[in-house]
């Protein structure tokens, strides 16, 4: 997995651009409306950023954590652009010791699986006294429980890692009960989805958890983008096979049984007769289009009484 995405650093961020990537965003808005309406504005002193990756989720945090905003990643290649990242200006409420870190985004980046990263680890300078470990008080992931079917070890992990009254916020690609009887699902992306109910039970088990907010909203942004996409092919000013395209992988893997039928038939209504004149132009191999459910993306954020403190 690390060879895999070192690989993939120098133009992940270009095709994350490119493909409109929103769940760092959405994720990033959830915990801001928390810290606002939660928490009465009061910000996070520190935050962990778990799988970050380039640090697309970190310039969402970086105005909602006073004290230190830690990243961790397997991939050294993808720490080291985050690293590269900078603060929009310098926040009146940061502390001296932030302060004395300079203007990076991060204020630490550790080279680690998630799964095995201790508090020691990520807050070496941190910690209260020799021997007290208050753990961070958010752990935020974003696009990292796709990498997981069981979430047990990955809650553990988290749990541990956290301070009592800890907050954690997650995203998640969403499978009908129906499909995933076992509360999660392999999908042939090689993404694995969850059921809301499966992950917000694997958190209580693992951390006392609760769930506090959830954000379900995605599935009607799809059918605006469809109507969007239609528009498109009716101007001609991109091509169409781009944007059907597109289109069709949006389709992919609605695992709710009446909401992909929906979608679907949305997409084929709005979009498909529009560019058949189109498609009856082009040559016969490149006429086939397949559409396949699409699997949501949620965000979740649960708070917790730390248990294992």
């Amino acid at each position: 997995m690390q060879a895999l995405f070192d690989e993939a650093s120098e133009t992940f961020d270009e095709k994350l651009t490119r493909l409109e990537y929103a769940v760092p965003r959405g994720l990033g808005m959830a915990i801001a409306e928390h810290v606002r309406v939660g928490r009465g504005g009061r910000r996070f002193a520190t935050a962990l950023d778990a799988g970050c990756g380039t640090g697309r989720l970190g310039s969402y945090l970086r105005p909602l954590v006073s004290v230190a905003l830690i990243g961790t990643d397997l991939s050294p290649k993808m720490l080291a652009i985050a690293a590269e990242l900078r603060r929009a200006a310098p926040s009146p409420a940061s502390s001296p010791a932030s302060e004395a870190r300079g203007d990076s985004l991060y204020d630490r980046l550790v080279a680690q699986d998630v799964l095995q990263a201790s508090r020691e680890d990520l807050l070496p300078n941190l910690l209260p006294a020799p021997g007290a470990s208050a753990g961070v008080e958010l752990v935020a992931a974003a696009d990292v429980l796709i990498y997981f079917g069981n979430l047990a070890p990955l809650f553990a992990a988290t749990s541990a890692l956290s301070a009592a009254s800890s907050v954690l916020a997650v995203s998640a690609e969403l499978v009908h009960a129906q499909q995933a009887p076992q509360g999660w699902l392999l999908l042939r992306s090689g993404r694995f989805a969850h059921t809301k109910e499966y992950v917000v039970e694997m958190a209580a088990r693992a951390g006392g958890y609760e769930l506090v907010q959830y954000a379900g909203n995605i599935i009607p942004r799809l059918y605006l983008l469809v109507t969007v996409g239609a528009v498109y092919i009716k101007a001609k000013q991109v091509p169409t096979k781009d944007i059907m395209k597109d289109l069709v992988e949006m389709c992919r893997g609605v695992q709710h049984p009446l909401r992909g039928l929906f979608l679907r038939k949305a997409t084929s209504t709005s979009g498909f007769t529009i560019c058949l004149a189109s498609l009856s132009s082009m040559p016969p191999t490149h006429r086939r289009v397949t559409c396949s459910p699409l699997c949501p993306v949620s965000s979740m954020l649960m708070g917790a009484c730390n248990p294992m403190l």
